[in-house]
This record gives structure tokens, sequence and C-alpha cells, in this order.
């Protein structure tokens, strides 16, 4: 197999870097205590498959987020069965959702009869529409600003009940 700079790349280089993909025992553990959804926080499940509290606090997210255990919890939730094709299948299924809500028919509520009918779940299709919306990255959930303020900010409290204005 030829690299970039046309060296062939030696079964040794390629072991190596298969080797440095994968898990080790404790990450494993991590792994399959995310997959398993039994702990309420990362924290708990870190420290479950024993990794130091303080770890535990402190680098859950890159922890997580590195990229040997992404690609190991991608393949485990793909080998589940649960594809991006389905995902979106679902998706798709759930934007359409109905339900069924019984009507009575007729001049009077307890004179008329029963009949059912299929309706819009719009309740449902909102909760869908929400997750598509924070899988394409159409959400921002933090923003931090940092620097300076470039304009000044007066402040104006109402204090009495005279009506008189003092400024601090």
């Amino acid at each position: 197999m030829a690299t970039d700079s046309g060296h062939k790349a030696s079964k040794s280089g390629q072991s190596k870097k298969k080797k440095a993909l994968r898990l080790n025992p404790r990450e494993k553990r991590l792994k399959k205590n995310l997959l398993s959804g039994k702990f309420d926080t990362l924290q708990d499940a870190m420290i479950d498959a024993g990794y130091p509290e303080s770890t535990a606090k402190k680098a859950a997210g890159r922890t997580v987020g590195s990229r040997r255990m992404q690609s190991a919890l991608q393949k485990a939730i793909e080998k589940a069965g649960l594809t991006d094709d389905k995902l979106l299948s679902k998706l798709t299924e759930g934007l359409d959702s109905n339900r069924v809500i019984s009507a009575i028919a007729g001049k009077e509520a307890n004179g008329g009869t029963t009949d059912f009918v299929e309706v819009p779940d719009y309740q449902t299709r909102h909760k869908y529409l929400d997750t598509a919306f924070k899988l394409k990255g159409h959400y921002i959930d933090k923003v931090e600003h940092s620097g300076e303020v470039a304009h000044t900010v007066e402040v104006v409290n109402f204090k009495g009940a005279s009506g008189k204005i003092e400024r601090d």
C-alpha cells in the first residue's frame, strides 16, 4: 500500500495505527456503561468503569469525545442496527405522526354515536422536528462571549413611591 509520500506502508505501521485505535480495558468498560443506559451521568459511568473521581469530573467530555471512543461507540451503535438510514426513516415517520381520538357524532353529546378519528399529533411532530434540528446542528446550545464591552450601560433604579429617579 502506498502512502502520500509514495513509500509503501509497513505492516507494523498499520498494526500500530490499529492498536492505537483500540480501547483499553477501562475504556471498554466505559463504552459498555454508556451503551447500557443505566447511569444518570457520564461521571457515574466513568467512576463505575474505574476512572478516578477527579478524572470523571474534569475530563469526562474529553474522554468520551476522543476519536477512539467515538469510533468504538459508533461501531457498537451500528452493529446494534441503529444506522443513519434507520434513524432517518424513524425521524421521517415521526414528523408525520398522527393520533386517534374519539368523537361523538350527533346533536346531543350523550345521544350520538362514538367514532374514532385520526388527526395530526402536533406535540409528537414537534418533538421529532426538535430532534431533527438538533441532529442537523441548527441549535446553538451555548454561546460564550469574551472581550471588553464596547458600550457603557447606564443603570436606572426606581426607588420609593415618589417617582423620583436616582441614577447610580
